[in-house]
């Protein structure tokens, strides 16, 4: 009876140390995989556009762009609010979700790129031609080697590089708003 005893208090022993020893491989492999599980939510971009963006953010949550920021391992060419004032047609996002939407995820692509990282793929590939969230069209990235300048669609360029830059997500402001192709403007909007 004893000896049942001792080995009932013993079994108990091993397993709190178990549990212990469980626990701690369980939070340290927690926090291991903690930077991971943040590329794994949506992004709040509220939290990284400054306010001369605050149009493109008002279109971004006008419409579901969550299925596509996750992983958040993107890049945004986000166009100012001159750009979009320029345009002059849309300013109510919520009227036409399907434009807007079109409108957003082309601005769109995958992978964060840093500045530099844009000229030498510009650079190289001439043009670079990375696909966009919108049915996979592509933008085409052009690096203007006399103006030191990345030009977009033979339309747009990138004004303010690295707006926002973490490795995951990257944002570079451009001047214009990059219109998708086949998709149908409403008749009051300006082209530039």
């Amino acid at each position: 009876m004893h000896s049942a005893t001792n080995g009932a208090r013993e079994w108990t022993k091993k397993r709190r140390c178990g549990t212990a020893i469980g626990l701690l491989a369980c939070s340290t492999l927690f926090a291991l995989l903690a930077p991971f599980q943040a590329a794994e939510a949506a992004y709040d971009l509220s939290l990284v556009l400054p306010s001369t963006y605050s149009t493109f953010l008002a279109a971004a949550n006008a419409v579901d762009i969550t299925p596509y920021t996750i992983p958040a391992l993107y890049t945004i060419f986000a166009p100012l609010n001159s750009a979009f004032e320029r345009l002059g047609c849309l300013t109510d996002f919520t009227a036409n979700k399907t434009l807007t939407a079109a409108i957003v995820k082309y601005h769109m692509v995958n992978y964060p790129h840093d500045y530099a990282r844009c000229i030498e793929l510009a650079t190289s590939r001439n043009p670079w031609v990375p696909r966009t969230f919108f049915n996979n069209y592509q933008l085409q990235v052009f690096f203007q080697v006399d103006k030191s300048l990345i030009f977009i669609n033979n339309q747009s360029w990138i004004v303010a590089p690295e707006v926002t830059n973490d490795g995951t997500l990257s944002v570079h402001g451009i001047d214009t708003v990059l219109i998708p192709p086949n998709v149908k403007m409403p008749s009051n909007c300006k082209y530039y």
